[in-house]
């Protein structure tokens, strides 16, 4: 079964146990307006999909404002209170790197982009 959801924001899609979602745009600066969006839209979301693990595919993310590693970190805390596993994944290794300067991959799982590969949509 694949749910599909659209915002101006954001879509998702339904993978396995997992709902994914992936901000629209090409070198998207990720921001609180994206993140006050996403947390909307999430509890339907999640009951809808009847997922176990949330993934933010970040493969088109230029930039994260550090507002926002924030509340990643607080979105993996109330998800983990309900079972739900959080991960990133796709980031640049620039967005990896703020990312880990905040020490955030120590908390949750963060994927990044394998090396030698461009982000979807961006010419190689």
């Amino acid at each position: 079964m694949t749910i599909q959801i659209a915002t101006d924001c954001f879509e998702t899609t339904h993978q396995g146990n997992s709902l994914v979602v992936r901000f629209n745009g090409q070198k998207v600066r990720l921001g609180d307006n994206h993140l006050r969006v996403l947390r909307e839209n999430l509890t339907p979301l999640i009951d809808e999909a009847r997922c176990d693990e949330l993934v933010l595919d970040l493969n088109n993310i230029e930039t994260v404002a550090s507002t926002v590693l924030a509340q990643f970190e607080s979105l993996h805390q109330e998800l983990g209170a309900e079972g739900i596993a959080f991960r990133l994944t796709e980031l640049s290794p620039h967005v990896y790197e703020l990312f880990e300067a905040g020490r955030m991959h120590e908390l949750f799982d963060i994927r990044p982009r394998p090396i030698g590969t461009a982000a979807v949509g961006s010419e190689t």
